[in-house]
């Protein structure tokens, strides 16, 4: 045991925000690439390239608006550091 064992950082909070960086290009890129593939078969350059991309931003921003808006929500239920949990108000005078 640390000194700083009870203050150890929630890994899992990182590796949430790691995965949020890494949704938005890899949406784009992915959509890009299938438009290419749609330009390569069908001779539809360069609409098949810029409608895949334009729809993976488009989902990218979608993914990290709602990642963004459930990391909120598990802020905002967490209780605060020196603060009482919900539900349970301060002890009553004796």
């Amino acid at each position: 045991m640390g000194l700083l064992s009870d203050q150890e950082p929630d890994d899992s909070r990182y590796w949430k925000w790691a995965g949020v960086a890494i949704e938005f290009p890899v949406a784009v890129a992915l959509f890009s690439f299938f438009g290419y593939l749609f330009d390569q078969r069908y001779a539809t350059s360069p609409w098949g390239l810029l409608s895949g991309g334009a729809f993976g931003f488009v989902s990218g921003m979608y993914l990290l608006i709602r990642s963004a808006y459930a990391m909120m929500r598990d802020l905002d239920d967490s209780p605060k550091s020196g603060q009482d949990p919900p539900g349970k108000g301060p002890e009553p005078p004796a």
